[in-house]
């Protein structure tokens, strides 16, 4: 039996992997996880028709959906019944495929099931010996949503694993999970719901998938890898560090609006200095992944007002163009957040100079994960992030480092 989805980047049927399938008939139950292949196995034998549900979920993490009022369904993984059947079960094959409205709850299952297959990937990935850049929390929560403010937003406030996670304000709520005003009244009685913080404070995680445009899967896997990296990242600095991200994210929120949601224009003293750590990092590992899962098969990206594609001359994706050409000098027009220094990672590892930006690059072999190593708990800066790398890697090129950090500002 196998479970699969469509990568509409890939332009192939994938399997869903590690995923949590329970055979039903009556009061006789059987539940197993899908291997690496999307194959599962029942290890009962059932005489008559049984009845088959795929349920999001594993040991590691669980998929919460949020679809209309029924905000109660964030309590339970997300499942979907493939339906019943009798007799062999080994041809009994189903495809998650995506919808052409993300209202549907086909479109989430078909998230779902590449948010299931990301958590996987960046793990291999983030693990393999060239990488090394940190392990995930387990028990991971994460919430889909298709009523945000944000299209297409994500965000790792962690809830589940801080301690002493608050109530995060009405805008935050709205601008990532719930917006009465992109909704309607309808949404009203969930915000209300959600504002009371009981619900909240069991998520770790929410991706909205309410894009109107039909993302690709490589898009969708930028944002979910993007927000598990913040994972990782949260699991080498503990809850103190994120807990002021978290008050920074919150703080900005409430300040700016419209074109400086959520993350403000970067003069928020620290609250901006966390945020520039943590961004930066997380977007740069965003399309590393997504340039190694797809590599020449990437989709155009889209940043700083500008569509980057693959360049075959160079055999870089379009992923890793998007970032060497990232420029902090760009018009507030063009890109807001400018001032989060998204390309200063992969400027430190790649051996060329940026082929379009006004950056001199002379840095160069850097690893992701001597660059990993350097964001510490104690490290709440691109100033102190800059000094903590040279101090863990003295006479590694210092002066050509500090002079990136200064063009990007720093």
């Amino acid at each position: 039996m196998h479970d699969n989805a469509i990568d509409n980047t890939a332009l192939a049927d994938v399997p869903v992997r590690r995923t949590r399938v329970v055979m039903r008939r009556w009061l006789k139950i059987d539940r197993t996880y899908t291997d690496d292949n999307g194959r599962f196995a029942s290890n009962k034998h059932f005489r008559n028709k049984v009845n088959i549900i795929v349920k999001f979920k594993n040991t590691a993490l669980s998929l919460r959906g949020l679809r209309g009022i029924r905000f109660y369904q964030m309590r339970f993984p997300i499942k979907h019944g493939i339906g019943m059947y009798s007799g062999n079960l080994n041809n009994v094959r189903f495809i998650f495929q995506e919808d052409t409205d993300f209202r549907k709850r086909a479109y989430r299952n078909w998230w779902a099931a590449q948010t299931m297959n990301a958590h996987v990937e960046y793990d291999e990935m983030a693990n393999s010996a060239d990488l090394q850049t940190g392990t995930l929390p387990d028990n991971l929560k994460i919430l889909l949503t298709n009523w945000g403010g944000a299209s297409g937003a994500g965000s790792t406030p962690m809830n589940a694993h801080r301690a002493n996670a608050g109530t995060p304000p009405r805008e935050w709520i709205q601008f990532f999970i719930v917006d009465p005003v992109r909704v309607g009244s309808g949404a009203v009685g969930a915000l209300n719901v959600l504002a009371q913080g009981n619900i909240l404070k069991d998520l770790d995680m929410t991706l909205g998938y309410n894009v109107d445009n039909q993302w690709t899967s490589d898009r969708i896997k930028a944002l979910i890898y993007h927000e598990l990296s913040h994972a990782a990242h949260f699991n080498k600095v503990g809850a103190a560090w994120w807990n002021s991200l978290v008050y920074s994210e919150e703080l900005t929120i409430l300040r700016w609006s419209g074109a400086f949601d959520p993350y403000g224009n970067g003069t928020d003293g620290i609250a901006s200095e966390y945020i520039s750590v943590a961004e930066s990092w997380a977007e740069h590992m965003a399309r590393t992944m997504c340039d190694r899962q797809y590599r020449m098969n990437s989709e155009n990206v889209f940043k700083q007002r500008n569509w980057y594609s693959n360049n075959t001359a160079l055999n870089l994706s379009s992923h890793l163009v998007a970032i060497e050409d990232f420029d902090p000098n760009r018009p507030v027009a063009d890109d807001p957040f400018r001032w989060i220094p998204e390309g200063i990672f992969y400027d430190l590892i790649d051996t060329r100079n940026e082929f379009l930006a006004p950056i001199t690059d002379g840095v160069f072999n850097f690893t992701n994960r001597q660059i990993f190593n350097a964001l510490d708990e104690d490290i709440r800066s691109m100033p102190q992030y800059w000094d903590r790398l040279i101090g863990e890697n003295p006479n590694n090129q210092t002066i050509a480092v500090r002079d990136l950090f200064n063009q990007y500002g720093y």
